[in-house]
């Protein structure tokens, strides 16, 4: 077999004896070291020239070339940082090496720099020498940056155990993605079309121009200043030694080298105090604190950059010390082969075991469950007609729960809660039934709608209403919420709970919640645990204020001062021999006869009449989406029986974000309702409410910013209308304080917008 001169010229180049290296030729090769045999340059000429095969050599006592390695990653590269690449370049010509002849060495994109002599030189001084020079110009000789070959092995005094340079794979391989590359690091265009011959033959060409251009001379010259140099400062770093294994003597040489490069900048101490702690008591054996704080010391005192980067030089002995301590006091580290002193467990595990605490019950997935059954509730609460197939109503559930809560809800979770709202295996909560009624009776709290004559009793033996259906009694020994009433309670509790109910004190039966609530909102709007200090209304709120609290208080007093509906309900109760619960006291139940009811979840009630939001959850809609309010919430809005009581609230709220000063906020507050109060806060956002609790925060009254502008609306309710862009409409309703007040309905495109007044005009 004949072979090309090129390969034969090749053989002279590179080293062919034992600690070769084979592969696979894939694009990650899993490189295999040969050191059973040498390698010959038969073997070197069938692998170098198979196509499924890469070959790499390593070194002998002489070499004619040396080659730097610079990972595709590395910030050497000359694709990541030209600049730093060509400061490379020039720290090598210091040394007289030049004319470097770069190719691309696999399909990963990294780069070998090769530099050629004119005749052989020592091995170990070049690589010395290469290394001393490129350590002093503080770039760092490590994997995946910047790799030396021939690399300063370690020395070796047993001949049976030689140490081995390391190996490299060949240049120009067939289908190993390698090409020549010019000195700024990319292809050349002129060896792109070339066979694998012609690159390898202008590969050698540029090698022998590089070993021309290389004054060999001068570079031998310096091979006894890098030896020394090499062997004082880096040599006594690396050199094997027989009590260190091949990792722990890898581990050791990167603490040596990080001493050696020391600080290269800010921000290094807290980096380089663990590793001088870690060396020194491992490989120093320093377990006394003492003595190793005295070694720490004395060499962190003298690395390099330590007075030009170290800021904590004023306290570096209290942060030795600390290492420290932290270090031999948590058993870190030990002496190189030794063995910590433990007794099998740590002090820590000991107390567990000596005091084992109960195991606390995961919560979690009840809490998730729960919050998807809460979810499938409202979403089908929300939903005004379900549809009748299964699979729409699947559908209309998970794009409602989507809409009201953001997160929807799995097909799985709804067929484990098929009660819910399966058309043919739904089951009615009677709780949530009669509670529905309830709620219903709660709505018509307010002035505009409340029957003053009918809620005093004018009929004292009155039929209760079909819709009023008495539910059958559930077994239910907890204490009531303060949404199970006692009006609800006294149709479904056996006898013997009522007696215990009876029995409990009165502040047994307050809900904890309620009461923790009570108590947050006391100091901020004065609920009426302590006298209200008579505050008279700022005059920049008489105006847009005085006819709500007008309306307020009356119905407030009014309503207070005559029977309660759920008095009524009660007394309906027990006209039908039904069994009697004795009724909280009237301050009691204050919080639940409210002029909107709305601490009452509202939910699907059984009678004939159409449920509504309550009037706090309407209001929160509104002001949360003031500038751009949907089709579906006006409508809702201008339905709603209590559409008057649902704008005095959001205009309420207005006033309270508007105020500057405590004065206004007492002033409006002053003649509501402890629950009425609840309701307004619930309204409030959350930086709303911040901004009122820092008002009520400071002791003294602090002047008012600015006043509260209260603009009459140009057009009243029912006047027709023509907007800028020419539609029509009729005006439904007037907000009193909002961006866009006016509610237009365009009876032509079927949809009802809001509007400012300068986008309105009134039509001839």
């Amino acid at each position: 077999m004949i072979f090309p001169p090129h390969l034969l010229q090749l053989t002279k180049l590179f080293h062919i004896g034992f600690n070769f290296i084979t592969a696979d030729n894939i694009p990650e090769p899993n490189w295999r070291t040969n050191r059973k045999y040498p390698l010959n340059k038969g073997e070197f000429l069938k692998l170098y020239s198979d196509n499924l095969s890469l070959l790499g050599v390593s070194f002998g006592d002489k070499t004619r070339y040396a080659m730097l390695d610079i990972d595709i990653d590395s910030p050497y590269h000359p694709q990541n940082d030209p600049q730093a690449y060509a400061r490379l370049l020039s720290t090598l010509e210091q040394i007289e090496l030049v004319c470097p002849v770069p190719i691309r060495s696999s399909h990963s994109g990294g780069i070998h720099l090769y530099y050629f002599f004119p005749r052989p030189v020592s091995t170990f001084r070049i690589a010395a020498l290469i290394r001393v020079t490129l350590i002093n110009a503080k770039f760092p000789i490590k994997n995946g940056q910047i790799e030396i070959f021939p690399n300063t092995k370690a020395y070796s005094s047993d001949k049976s155990k030689p140490s081995y340079y390391k190996a490299h794979r060949l240049p120009l391989q067939p289908d190993s993605g390698a090409c020549l590359l010019d000195q700024w690091g990319d292809e050349l265009i002129c060896a792109a079309n070339l066979t694998d011959e012609g690159k390898l033959g202008m590969f050698l060409a540029e090698a022998d121009r590089s070993a021309a251009a290389n004054d060999i001379q001068w570079i031998e010259s310096k091979f006894e200043w890098a030896y020394n140099l090499f062997k004082k400062q880096i040599a006594k770093y690396q050199h094997h030694s027989s009590k260190y294994s091949e990792v722990a003597q890898e581990w050791k040489e990167n603490l040596e080298l990080s001493f050696d490069i020391g600080w290269t900048d800010y921000h290094q101490t807290n980096e380089l105090l663990p590793l001088f702690i870690c060396y020194g008591i491992v490989f120093e054996g320093l377990e006394d604190k003492q003595e190793l704080f005295n070694w720490v010391h004395q060499k962190i005192i003298a690395t390099r950059g330590y007075q030009e980067y170290c800021r904590h030089q004023h306290e570096i002995e209290r942060k030795i010390w600390d290492w420290v301590n932290g270090t031999i006091d948590n058993q870190y580290y030990v002496k190189y082969c030794g063995f910590p002193p433990r007794c099998g467990i740590t002090p820590h595990q000991l107390v567990a075991r000596l005091n084992p605490h109960k195991s606390q019950i995961n919560l979690h997935n009840q809490t998730v469950a729960q919050a998807a059954l809460e979810r499938i509730k409202a979403a089908v609460a929300a939903i005004l007609e379900l549809p009748a197939q299964v699979s729409g109503r699947i559908d209309a559930i998970k794009t409602k729960a989507k809409e009201l809560f953001g997160i929807s809800v799995s097909t799985h979770t709804l067929n484990k809660h098929r009660a819910v709202w399966h058309p043919t295996r739904y089951q009615p909560d009677p709780i949530s039934e009669i509670q529905a009624v309830v709620n219903e009776t709660l709505l018509v709290c307010d002035k505009s709608e409340i029957d003053l004559d009918y809620l005093a009793g004018a009929d004292p033996n009155p039929t209760a209403p079909a819709s009023f259906a008495i539910a059958p009694p559930l077994d239910r020994p907890e204490p009531i919420s303060h949404q199970q009433i006692e009006s609800i309670e006294c149709e479904r509790l056996e006898e013997n709970q009522i007696a215990q109910i009876q029995a409990q004190p009165e502040s047994d039966r307050t809900p904890s919640i309620y009461e923790a609530f009570i108590t947050e909102l006391t100091p901020l709007l004065d609920l009426g645990f302590f006298p209200v200090p008579e505050v008279a209304i700022s005059p920049d709120l008489q105006t847009s204020s005085h006819s709500y609290h007008e309306n307020l208080s009356t119905s407030s007093s009014d309503f207070l001062n005559s029977e309660s509906p759920l008095e009524s309900i009660l007394q309906r109760r027990i006209s039908a021999n039904e069994p009697k619960l004795e009724s909280e006291s009237e301050s009691e139940l204050e919080f639940v006869s409210t002029y909107s009811g709305s601490h009452i979840e509202p939910l699907e009630t059984v009678s004939a009449t159409k449920a509504h939001r309550s009037v706090v959850e309407i209001a929160q809609d509104l002001r949360a989406n003031i500038l751009a309010i949907d089709d579906e919430l006006l409508r809702e809005f201008l339905d709603h029986p209590q559409c008057e009581a649902i704008e005095l609230t959001i205009e309420l709220a207005n006033k309270l974000v508007a105020a500057r000063t405590r004065e206004p906020i007492q002033a409006v507050v002053a003649d509501l309702t402890r629950c009425q109060k609840i309701d307004l806060w619930r309204v409030l956002g959350v930086e709303e409410r911040a901004a009122v609790e820092a008002l009520m925060a400071p002791p003294t009254p602090v002047s008012p910013d600015r006043a509260i502008e209260n603009k009459e609306p140009m057009l009243t309710k029912g006047a027709v209308v023509r907007t800028l862009t020419g539609l029509i409409g009729v005006v439904q309703h007037v907000f009193q304080s909002v961006t866009k007040p006016f509610v237009v309905h365009h009876a032509e495109i079927g949809r009802t917008i809001l509007y400012g007044i300068e986008d309105l005009r009134l039509a001839n």
